[in-house]
């Protein structure tokens, strides 16, 4: 063969080449995952608009759904009836996304996966419900449009949630950062004379001050160690058992109710329950001598209301409740706390509450503040 006819041939291949490749339509991956997306928005708003056919318009005539250590094929036709029936009975307050999803597509755009994980809060048959859900779904192209052809599907234990509603109450209330200082003067009354309380938290520090016409005490603890200063005899004690440390916890109310797991250990839901009237979620923690101390969430606003922790008798509880709300700075917080143990009672009236930044020797300043 010549070389003139071999350049023909070459040019000729590459003419063709070209032609069948710029016939063939290059994949906009962008493109497709917002179609992805736009897919599970409109899933997700069929859950507020309760309309099971919305929901299942994206899933493959028959589709494959794995939970709970086993799989099944499902078939679209016969799944509205139980899904609408479900939708049905729920109402949705949140469906909220707690991870950003992944989303993965096939280089030639004709299979991807989808990877989400959502906060489920509502209510079921009029009964509170709250859970974390996690899935994958699988997803493949037919006739261009993106079909859903399998579901996995995830949740966690209802104790393992603690965390869950913690994180969902600082979101509500204002992330707090590690260096804020708070700083709560209180009027007091209770079963005897009336007192004066000073309250300074941070996030490794607590101190407790009261002024009464019987005494004048301040108790703290922190990484640098505990004390207790009786400044009208004045005396110093320190070391402080864990009994003394955890009175001074248990007056932590602004800090306990931003940050109580800076305080506590274990953070368990236990239940969703009335609460004083309302329902609101019960999370338990562990103390450090191992008692249980339980707060209590508002079930729709996560709004703090309160917790009960042992008293220095045995077995029994003591009650703080939260009440007359305003801001400072843009963060709610409380300015009246009402405490129950048996039948005594005390009201504590903040009149002033500071949130700002201090160092550490402000925190550990021994002289007395009242």
């Amino acid at each position: 063969m010549s070389v003139l006819a071999r350049c023909y041939i070459t040019v000729a291949t590459t003419v063709c080449f070209a032609l069948f490749t710029s016939c063939v339509e290059r994949t906009n991956i962008a493109l497709e995952k917002e179609k992805i997306l736009s897919i599970m928005a409109s899933m997700r708003e069929a859950h507020f608009q309760s309309n099971a056919a919305q929901f299942l318009e994206p899933m493959q005539d028959s589709f494959v759904e794995i939970r709970q250590g086993s799989y099944k094929r499902l078939y679209k036709s016969e799944s509205l009836q139980g899904i609408q029936s479900y939708f049905g009975a729920m109402e949705f307050l949140e469906l909220e996304d707690m991870q950003d999803p992944i989303l993965e597509i096939s280089d030639d755009a004709s299979m991807a996966t989808y990877t989400g994980s959502i906060i489920v809060k509502g209510y079921l048959n009029e009964q509170p419900l709250f859970n974390k859900l996690s899935w994958q779904s699988i997803l493949r192209k037919f006739d261009g449009e993106w079909k859903i052809i399998s579901n996995v599907n995830t949740s966690l234990r209802d104790s393992l949630l603690g965390p869950i509603v913690l994180n969902r109450v600082q979101q509500s209330l204002g992330l707090i950062p590690d260096s804020l200082h708070i700083a709560a003067f209180a009027n007091c009354s209770g079963p005897t004379d009336p007192f004066q309380t000073l309250v300074r938290s941070s996030q490794y520090h607590g101190r407790m001050e009261q002024l009464s016409s019987d005494g004048h005490i301040a108790i703290q603890h922190g990484k640098s160690g505990s004390w207790m200063m009786d400044y009208n005899q004045e005396k110093l004690e320190e070391p402080l058992d864990e009994q003394l440390i955890a009175l001074v916890k248990g007056h932590e109310f602004h800090w306990l109710s931003l940050r109580p797991e800076d305080r506590f250990q274990n953070p368990l839901l236990s239940s969703i329950a009335p609460f004083e009237g309302q329902l609101a979620f019960e999370v338990s923690f562990d103390d450090p001598l191992g008692r249980d101390v339980v707060f209590y969430y508002d079930f729709e606003s996560y709004l703090p209301l309160g917790f009960r922790y042992p008293s220095h008798r045995e077995g029994e509880m003591i009650l703080s409740q939260f009440s007359d709300w305003t801001e400072i700075d843009g963060i709610p917080v409380f300015q009246k706390v009402t405490i129950e143990e048996n039948d005594n009672r005390w009201e504590y009236d903040f009149t002033e509450i500071r949130l700002e930044t201090v160092t550490e020797s402000m925190i550990e300043d021994r002289n007395a503040l009242l």
